[in-house]
C-alpha cells in the first residue's frame, strides 16, 4: 500500500510535469511562431518600401526562426532577390518554395520567380538561348499550376517567345493575356511588344508613362524621338540631392536640344517633394510615383539610379548612386545619344 501510494503519487507528478512542460512547449511554440510573424511582417513592410537589402535580411531570419523551410519566406526571398539581380539566388530560393509547400498559388508565384531569374541570368550569356527556354518553361509551369489563372505568369511567357522570335507564339500569348488583363502598367507593356516585338529582343525600357507635378501626362510613346534622362531619387536621399546640380547642369547644357529630363521621387508624400522643390528648384519634368509604379517597372533597387535612354527607347546607360565620376559619364552617354538622333533626322546626300 505504501510503495503503490508512493507510486501514484509519482505518476501524479509526472503526469503534473509532463502537463506544464505541454503549457511551456505551447507558449514556447507560440513565442517562435509570433517572432517569424514579426519577422515576415518587417519583410513585407521592406519589400514593398523598395528596401530590397533589408528584405532580404528580414526573410533569411524569419526562414531561419521558422526551421528552414518556410514558402512564403522564400518566395519573398526570390522576389527580392530578383529585384536586386542576384538572379542565382533568386532560382534557388524559388525552387526551395516550391519543394517546401503543396500551396498551389505559393508554388506557381515561385515558378514566375524562377522564370523572371533565368530571364536575367540569359542576359549577356553564351548559354542565352538555353536559359531563355528554361524560362519558358517555368512560366509555362506557373500557369499550369495556377490552372491558366496566373496572368503575370502568361505575359512573361509572351515575353519569353518573343525572346527566342517565335513571333507568332508570343503574340498569341500577350493577346490572351490582355483579353483577360486590359488595363495597367504591364498591359501597356504587353501592347508596346505586340507593336514592336523586338523590343524583347533589345534592351528596351518598359513601356512608362508619368503624371508630372503640374499634371502633365508623358508616355514613352510620345517622348519618342527624343533622348531620355530618367532620375530615380528622393528628397532624404543624401546622394540624390548632392546629385542635383549636376542635374541642372545637364538641364542648361542640353536646353533647346531634343532631350527630356524626368525625375521619379518615391517620396512617403508629394507635400515633402513639392516643400523640397520649392526650396531648389528643379526646371524640369518632376513625378512624384507615390505607389511605386515606376520604380516597380523600371525595377529599382537603390536610390539614385539613372537610365538614358535613346530615341528609340532603348536603355544605353543605367547607374545606380553618385559618385566623382558619374556626372562625366552621363554627360558623354547623352552627348552620344544626341549626336545618334540628329545623325538620324540628317537628309539623305
Amino acid at each position: 500500500m505504501h510503495w503503490t501510494h508512493r507510486s501514484s503519487c509519482l505518476a501524479l507528478a509526472v503526469c503534473a510535469l509532463l502537463g506544464a512542460g505541454r503549457v511551456l512547449g505551447a507558449a514556447a511554440g507560440a513565442a517562435a511562431e509570433d517572432e517569424v510573424a514579426a519577422k515576415r511582417a518587417e519583410a513585407r513592410a521592406a519589400l514593398d518600401k523598395h528596401d530590397f537589402r533589408r528584405a532580404i535580411d528580414a526573410y533569411r531570419q524569419a526562414n531561419k526562426l521558422a526551421g528552414g523551410h518556410s514558402a512564403d519566406c522564400l518566395l519573398g526571398l526570390a522576389v527580392a532577390y530578383n529585384q536586386i539581380g542576384a538572379a542565382a539566388d533568386a532560382a534557388d530560393s524559388a525552387r526551395q518554395a516550391i519543394a517546401a509547400t503543396e500551396d498551389k498559388k505559393i508554388q506557381a508565384q515561385a515558378y514566375n520567380q524562377a522564370g523572371i531569374a533565368l530571364f536575367h541570368r540569359a542576359d549577356g550569356k553564351g548559354k542565352a538561348a538555353e536559359e531563355v527556354k528554361a524560362a519558358e518553361e517555368a512560366f509555362r509551369k506557373a500557369l499550369e499550376v495556377s490552372d491558366g489563372g496566373f496572368e503575370l505568369a502568361r505575359f512573361n511567357l509572351g515575353r519569353a517567345l518573343l525572346r527566342q522570335s517565335r513571333d507568332a507564339e508570343g503574340l498569341a500569348a500577350l493577346r490572351e493575356f490582355l483579353a483577360r488583363q486590359p488595363t495597367g502598367s504591364v498591359a501597356d507593356d504587353a501592347r508596346a511588344l505586340m507593336e514592336e516585338p523586338r523590343r524583347a529582343r533589345e534592351d528596351f525600357a518598359p513601356a512608362y508613362s508619368f503624371v508630372t507635378l503640374e499634371g502633365r501626362y508623358l508616355t514613352f510613346a510620345d517622348l519618342k524621338g527624343k533622348v531620355v534622362v530618367l532620375d530615380f531619387w528622393a528628397t532624404w536621399c543624401g546622394p540624390c540631392v548632392a546629385a542635383l546640380p549636376a542635374l541642372q547642369r545637364l538641364a542648361k547644357k542640353t536646353a533647346g536640344e531634343p532631350l527630356v529630363l524626368v525625375s521619379l521621387s518615391s517620396d512617403a508624400d508629394d507635400a515633402k517633394l513639392r516643400e523640397f522643390l520649392a526650396k531648389h528648384p528643379a526646371d524640369w519634368p518632376q513625378v512624384w510615383d507615390g505607389k511605386k509604379e515606376a520604380f516597380r517597372q523600371f525595377q529599382i533597387a537603390s536610390l539614385p539610379t539613372y537610365f538614358v535612354l535613346d530615341g528609340e527607347g532603348r536603355v544605353l546607360w543605367r547607374r545606380s548612386g553618385w559618385g566623382s565620376t558619374t556626372e562625366g559619364e552621363l554627360a558623354g552617354t547623352v552627348r552620344k545619344a544626341l549626336k545618334t538622333v540628329h545623325d538620324a533626322g540628317q537628309p539623305a546626300r
